[in-house]
């Protein structure tokens, strides 16, 4: 028997043997690599949905909660035309209308009311010459105002209303066009936006809406 040859034969063996192995334990390394180093899957999107607020001229112990601009004397003789809210009233500073007027809520109740022309203004606060008229529990009926996706905003309009084909736009916008919402119990709302001069209507989202 030649010994060397067996030899030969057996450090093959070993060597072929320990290149298998090699090669294994590359490929399982190079697996869990791919596993650890791999995109994330893109989480599934969320819905748009419009977001409706309930403003607040106080806060729950009375204090004023927004900027004021203005104060002065007046009286208040109805509920809110632009806000309809049991807390929200319509009422006369000189001869000026002021509508919404926020009335303090009953654990700060005092004779003044916070008048504001948009969730977003300063107040006029009016110092009250007379009571207020009954609340209105009754009273909730259209949204005050509201944000478009196109950035801008529209407030209730309390007169006269311009109508584009057949459709009473009943919000002014801070860029000069009118608007009407659509469906207010849908998750996502739509306004119909457009200008009298146009005539012209499209269709624009609803991210947020203030209620009186």
């Amino acid at each position: 028997m030649d010994v060397r040859a067996y030899q030969g034969r057996g450090s093959l063996r070993l060597i072929l043997g320990l290149a298998a192995l090699t090669l294994l334990l590359t490929g399982c390394a190079h697996a869990g690599t791919t596993r650890a180093g791999s995109q994330p899957r893109p989480a599934a999107k969320t819905q748009a949905v419009t977001k409706i607020e309930s403003f607040s001229a106080y806060d729950a112990s009375g204090r004023l909660a927004v900027k004021i601009a203005a104060t002065t004397r007046g009286s208040c003789w109805t509920t809110s035309v632009a806000a309809p809210a049991p807390d929200a009233f319509r009422c006369f500073a000189g001869n000026n209308i002021l509508d919404p007027c926020f009335a303090r809520p009953a654990a700060g109740a005092t004779g003044e009311v916070a008048c504001l022309a948009t969730p977003w203004s300063a107040a006029t606060v009016l110092t009250l010459t007379a009571p207020l008229p009954k609340p209105d529990p009754q009273a909730v009926g259209r949204a005050w105002a509201f944000q478009l996706d196109n950035g801008a905003r529209c407030v209730a309009s309390t007169g006269t209303v311009p109508q584009v084909q057949g459709i009473n736009l009943g919000y002014h916008c801070t860029d000069g066009s009118d608007a009407a919402l659509r469906d207010i119990s849908a998750p996502l709302v739509t306004a119909d936006y457009g200008e009298a001069k146009s005539q012209a209507i499209q269709s624009v989202t609803v991210p947020r809406i203030w209620r009186g």
